[in-house]
């Protein structure tokens, strides 16, 4: 629905810490020299920020190995346009 979006700037670790929680869809575009992925998805798995069913979009540098599944989320696809990369990655399956 309209209204319904809000862009956040900062730097990415930070602003996670500040975000009030209960998204859908997150969409992650950190600078493409981040290594630090590993942090940033165990900050998005804090409870109450993406609601259950919600979607992480993260746009990163195509040589980037992302894994297939971080703490709290599965890979869902991962397309490459150029030197870019874009992962989506949804709540993972219990057990």
């Amino acid at each position: 629905a309209a209204g319904q979006a809000r862009v956040y700037r900062g730097r990415t670790l930070d602003v996670l810490d500040r975000l009030p929680g209960g998204y859908d869809l997150v969409f992650a575009d950190p600078p493409y020299e981040m290594r630090e992925w590993d942090s940033l998805m165990d900050r998005l798995n804090r409870p109450g920020l993406i609601n259950s069913g919600g979607i992480v979009v993260a746009e990163h540098r195509h040589a980037m190995a992302m894994a297939e599944r971080y703490d709290g989320f599965e890979g869902v696809t991962t397309r490459k346009y150029g030197d870019t990369g874009i992962s989506v990655y949804a709540e993972a399956a219990s057990g």
